[in-house]
């Protein structure tokens, strides 16, 4: 058995990692100076542990506890409390391409993909497994086992500054489990997730993982932040769009996820329950929704329109169905329920592929007094003296 202490410091950490060989030149020359590593060591030969770690790299501070277990698979645990990190000061800084605007500007409009250009009856759709399973990025994680807890003051990276991130998880036998990951503030929202991702390890040489029950809440005040940060133009206002909750499941692999979300935003609540699949080149859902708000004209107009009814009270929106399809066409089968006081059962479909946008509606309405939802007239007002 050992037992000791080690502290190590240096005041330019860049010159040390040069000397051995390590190249910092992308990250900025005020970063990689301040270093120093203490702590108490105990080890045997089957296990380290590594307590009352205290590190600091230039102006964050970390503090915490480690071990690792000798054995043919990796395995470790780490618990460790960090102050502050701005991340961005240890990323490579991202060089605009002079030539990228001026190619672009000349180029002109976008053309359709070479997938959509030959639509014929023998054409065969493009087969989703062709895509990259994006979870297969986590693929390093299924080669060993790890118990980790982190809390995080304050971070910065690509300039959201994200406040209170803690997360406890454990990786065994290629499964993440994620028992919490949450922030405080992230960009003006407070994300809290749980869950698994499993099959991390290789089966018959392939690496497909999926979620398992994982479950998401987001929520914020307002997206002002978000859309600032992300330089993000968006077609209704963050002030419009108020304050926004969405939670949800997810289970499946990515190419056709099981999902199920619950979303309140421009004040109303919205729900979306069945299959996405986000990877297609047309990404497509097919699952049971519904839409409910107390005012159909308080929704509109917070989508940007001045619409305002003849009649006093019309009510407000409490649709359920089923839609089926991607952005160019959609089907809504088996609509049911009630818009501006007037019940509404039967199916819809639009189809946007074309020159000219197609509604096909076959519905079966109460009566509907027009005089009530047609605009009120606007009149103007001339003061003669």
């Amino acid at each position: 058995i050992f037992e000791g202490d080690v502290d190590l410091s240096t005041n330019n950490l860049r010159a040390l990692l040069n000397w051995v060989g390590t190249d910092v030149s992308a990250v900025a020359k005020d970063r990689l100076r301040k270093f120093s590593f203490g702590g108490k060591v105990t080890a045997d030969a089957k296990a380290a542990r590594l307590n009352d770690i205290s590190v600091q790299l230039d102006e964050t501070k970390m503090t915490g506890a480690a071990n690792i277990a000798f054995r043919a698979r990796p395995s470790f645990g780490v618990d460790l409390a960090i102050d502050r990190l701005n991340l961005d000061g240890y990323l490579p800084k991202e060089k605009p391409s002079k030539a990228s605007g001026k190619a672009s500007a000349k180029a002109g409009p976008a053309k359709e993909p070479a997938t959509k250009t030959a639509q014929n009856k023998n054409q065969k759709p493009v087969a989703t497994a062709s895509v990259p399973n994006p979870l297969a990025a986590l693929a390093a994680l299924g080669t060993f086992d790890a118990n980790i807890n982190a809390s995080l003051k304050a971070l910065t990276v690509k300039d959201v500054p994200i406040k209170g991130l803690s997360l406890n998880a454990t990786v065994f036998d290629g499964k993440l489990k994620v028992t919490k990951f949450q922030t405080a503030n992230a960009a003006g929202l407070a994300v809290n997730v749980s869950g698994d991702i499993v099959d991390l390890k290789k089966t018959r040489g392939v690496i497909d993982p999926q979620f398992d029950n994982f479950k998401f809440n987001i929520r914020g005040k307002s997206l002002a932040r978000l859309f600032s940060l992300a330089k993000f133009s968006s077609p209704v206002p963050a002030g419009q769009i108020g304050a926004v909750r969405l939670a949800g499941t997810l289970s499946g692999k990515p190419r056709a996820l099981k999902v199920s979300t619950n979303t309140s935003m421009l004040g109303g609540k919205f729900s979306l329950s069945g299959l996405v699949e986000p990877l297609r080149p047309a990404p497509r859902v097919d699952g049971k929704f519904s839409a409910t708000h107390p005012s159909l004209v308080k929704l509109v107009r917070r989508l940007g329109s001045s619409y305002r009814p003849a009649g006093k009270k019309i009510g407000g929106v409490n649709l359920s169905g089923r839609l089926k399809g991607d952005a160019q066409r959609m089907s809504f089968p088996n609509l049911a329920g009630s818009a501006a006081g007037i019940t509404i059962a039967g199916s819809a479909a639009t189809d946007l592929s074309g020159a000219r946008p197609k509604v096909i509606a076959n519905l079966e309405t109460s009566p509907i007094v027009i005089d009530d939802i047609l605009p009120a007239k606007q009149t103007a007002f001339l003061n003669r003296t």
